[in-house]
């Protein structure tokens, strides 16, 4: 069987680091190898806003790298901002953003993480041999853009574009390019916010909001800001997943499903959670590495309806509750039909899966 490798969410904390000690020592099977996030500093350049990242000075976020290393961990800095402002104030901002990156490979960085091509010229420009990995938020649809990436910048990984996890023939042909090239393809796992609503039609094919709450979020996203123009646009997905079928057509890979992928030559993958608490990280890691998790299949996913609502992170809508071990065989439609495309299909309508699914195993 396949080694699984993931990579998790950092909590800046030696307990989380104690965590990662013990899971890795429990199983060859499932090993996690790096570890990603990013602190207060320069926060301009990572896609969360500044009141959700860890304060870390200098020394300290040093000797967390260098404890992390000795644990013959990587570390990826993630430096994934979609926005990051106009061509003027990127040009006034150049060399802020370049010593910041050769300090991160001075220290020891593994990888950093990029959405923008305007990062990666920057961080050839100061360091040639640094790891960059393309962000899901670059959105690649294609293996030419792949392609374009490693030829132009060395790109040494890509995490998928979440909306790509369930096209089989598109990460069988993405798989096979970045194995020649020797580039590292991870897949997010416990990502649930790829859904779309219209409150009318529940849908496959992507959320039309995702996008802008990234610029935002890049931008600045404020506790205040929660409160203006309706809480847009978190407080419309809050209420896009009071539909349960909603979390079924969403691109998660459930702890079981991982050994799927390795048919199409995927066994790297993401766990989100970076800005969640310690107790959940735990929790949803031990999920991963064991390959089983027996509970409501939402809990694997750091709920963030506390962007819009003020309420705590884990708190989920009352009554949405899909249990996980129900869709053993769900995802394995999308093998067996490899060159099925969600976001071709008027969900619902021309592709009735999901619906039948959930009216068949899950509502009753």
């Amino acid at each position: 069987m396949n080694t699984q490798y993931l990579k998790v969410g950092c909590i800046f904390s030696r307990d989380f680091l104690d965590y990662i000690n013990e899971m890795n020592s429990r199983t060859e099977l499932v090993k996690i190898y790096e570890v990603y996030g990013s602190t207060l500093e320069n926060c301009f350049l990572t896609a969360r806003s500044a009141y959700r990242l860890p304060q870390c000075d200098r020394k300290s976020f040093e000797q967390y790298i260098r404890n992390i290393l000795d644990m013959g961990l990587q570390f990826n800095y993630t430096m994934n901002a979609s926005y990051i402002g106009s061509l003027e104030e990127i040009y006034r901002k150049q060399a802020q953003i370049k010593e910041y990156i050769k300090y991160l490979s001075d220290i020891g960085v593994t990888t950093i993480t990029i959405t923008l091509p305007i990062i990666a010229e920057m961080i050839r420009e100061v360091d040639e041999k640094i790891g960059i990995e393309v962000s899901t938020i670059a959105h690649l649809d294609s293996v030419a853009q792949i392609q374009m990436w490693y030829e132009k910048y060395a790109i040494t990984k890509i995490c998928n574009n979440v909306m790509k996890n369930r096209e089989i023939a598109f990460l069988h042909n993405a798989a096979r390019f970045c194995k020649s090239k020797n580039i590292v393809l991870t897949l997010i796992a416990n990502e649930f916010c790829s859904n779309g609503t219209n409150n009318a039609i529940d849908c496959a094919g992507g959320c039309i909001y995702r996008d802008h709450c990234y610029s935002l979020q890049s931008e600045g996203y404020t506790q205040v800001d929660m409160k203006k123009m309706h809480g847009y646009p978190m407080a419309i997905c809050d209420e896009s997943r009071k539909h349960p079928i909603v979390w079924l057509k969403s691109n998660f890979i459930r702890p079981e499903d991982m050994k799927l992928y390795n048919e199409v030559g995927i066994n790297h993958f993401k766990i989100t959670g970076r800005t969640a608490s310690l107790s959940y990280m735990k929790k949803v890691i031990k999920a991963y590495m064991e390959q089983n998790w027996n509970g409501n299949l939402i809990e694997l996913w750091n709920n963030v309806d506390h962007l819009s609502k003020g309420s705590k992170s884990e708190e989920r809508e009352k009554g949405v509750f899909i249990p996980n071990k129900l869709l053993d065989n769900f995802l394995k439609f999308w093998f067996q039909n490899m060159n099925h495309i969600c976001s071709q299909e008027l969900c619902g309508e021309t592709c009735e899966y999901c619906n039948r699914y959930y009216e068949e195993y899950i509502k009753l």
